[in-house]
């Protein structure tokens, strides 16, 4: 189920960012892309970082995926800026963008290159796996399933998800809220630079050190979400979901906050388009997802 569902993430943000199909280069992309994510997870927690020249496998394997992936998008973005077409995708928007104070002043390449690879990232890799825990979560949770099942029925009927039902579907939504506190894709990337020296919890943190907030553990907080490992939905409905954000939960800040957004309604779509027509079960042998 994994490899399926990455693959529809994929195939999705490649229509989303660049007009394109690339399902010939899927393979190769989610390889690079996973290549990638285990390297960051893994150098977090390096206390000396070896340099790129090291002859390592996973030193070679970091280099091939940073390459295709950057060989990749600068080849869409080069054919886009040889047609100049508006194919009314994010790459699009990107380069016909003009500065709000001089109309003359464009993106380049290289800085749509950046915002393109940091969106790819986000919204492939983190999404298909937000997307197998929820698979996974609902098909231990049958009644909650259906409930989310008869929304999207009583709300779409029998029409296709469009992006203005995304805010018909409230318990859809609180579904992929919890799903994400319990499971959430990106675990420890949370940073915050302590502008002052301070004490946290007994420990002095030193002026200029980073502090990392492990997502994974603050969702588990009692203190913020009595019954913490139990799956309730509920607590983000209605006034409980304001209580809940009131601290900050997936650091919705600046880009973190647009990501955030755009990951539920990428997620509610898919999930619109596989709920109204299938349910999930778990067999009892099958553990976790990549078990």
């Amino acid at each position: 189920m994994e490899e399926a569902i990455t693959d529809l993430t994929l195939e999705i943000a490649a229509k989303t960012f660049f007009g394109a199909d690339l399902a010939a280069e899927a393979q190769n992309l989610r390889k690079a892309v996973a290549i990638l994510s285990e390297t960051a997870v893994r150098e977090m927690g390096e206390v000396i970082h070896l340099p790129d020249w090291t002859p390592l496998p996973r030193i070679r394997a970091k280099k091939w995926a940073m390459n295709y992936l950057d060989s990749t998008i600068r080849r869409l973005i080069a054919e886009r800026r040889r047609t100049g077409e508006d194919r009314g995708d994010l790459l699009s928007m990107l380069l016909h963008a003009v500065d709000s104070e001089d109309s003359k002043t464009r993106m380049t390449d290289e800085q749509a290159r950046d915002e393109v690879m940091v969106l790819l990232l986000a919204g492939h890799d983190t999404t298909a796996s937000g997307l197998t825990w929820l698979w996974y979560i609902i098909g231990k949770h049958p009644e909650i399933q259906q409930r989310a099942h008869d929304e999207i029925r009583n709300v779409l009927q029998t029409n296709s998800p469009g992006f203005s039902d995304v805010a018909k579907l409230p318990y859809l939504s609180s579904v992929i809220k919890e799903t994400l506190r319990l499971y959430p894709p990106a675990i420890g990337i949370f940073a915050r630079e302590a502008k002052e020296q301070m004490e946290l919890g007994g420990y002095e943190i030193p002026k200029g050190s980073i502090v990392y907030a492990f997502s994974y553990v603050t969702h588990r907080d009692q203190r913020w979400f009595p019954e913490p490992e139990t799956f309730y939905p509920e607590r983000f409905l209605g006034e409980k979901e304001r209580k809940v954000l009131a601290i900050r939960i997936f650091s919705v800040r600046g880009r973190a906050e647009s990501l955030h957004r755009c990951a539920v309604c990428f997620d509610r779509d898919d999930a619109c388009g596989s709920l109204s027509s299938a349910a999930l079960s778990i067999f009892p042998s099958s553990g976790r997802p990549g078990s």
